[in-house]
């Protein structure tokens, strides 16, 4: 590969991890955005979504549940990633505190072992007390594993 490709390459391949995300102003290109594993945030929505806030996981990457935002919202999208050995449901609340067992989610998927799913509404759905999450070993109402590997980063406004 001759320098100038290989410095074209580099180019394309480059992106950088902001703990603030940089506001690109008309005209103006940007970095690729990593998060804190090195992944590459990419953003499915619709034109009228505005600016987005991303709740990335914690250093160790695995919670069994959080709450996004704790006021009024609209989810605009979800990437969820079961790394656990079992099967479990990712779900999704109008919560302004962490989920517990026994609650209703507005939004459920099945995942098994080392699936992921990304959740697209056709528009950003409103949740007007709050966002959350939560990893549950039963469908319909929340119960919580002791433990489980998950990992679920969530486009909200």
């Amino acid at each position: 590969m001759s320098n100038f490709s290989k410095t074209v390459f580099n180019w394309l391949g480059l992106g950088r991890y902001n703990a603030i995300l940089p506001t690109i102003t008309t005209g103006n290109t940007g970095e690729m955005q990593l998060n804190q594993r090195g992944l590459l945030r990419v953003v499915t929505a619709t034109e009228d979504a505005g600016i987005l806030s991303w709740n990335d996981p914690d250093a160790s990457g695995y919670d069994i549940n959080k709450v996004v935002k704790s006021m009024s919202g609209r989810m605009v999208c979800c990437y969820g990633a079961n790394e656990d050995t079992s099967t479990m449901w990712l779900m999704l609340f109008d919560a302004v505190s962490l989920p517990g067992n026994g609650l209703k989610p507005w939004w459920q998927v099945r995942l098994t072992a080392g699936q992921s799913v990304q959740f697209v509404p056709a528009r950003p759905r409103a949740c007007p007390l709050g966002i959350a999450w939560a990893a549950s070993t039963t469908s319909g109402t929340l119960t919580l594993p002791n433990a489980a590997k998950f990992c679920v980063t969530m486009g909200y406004e």
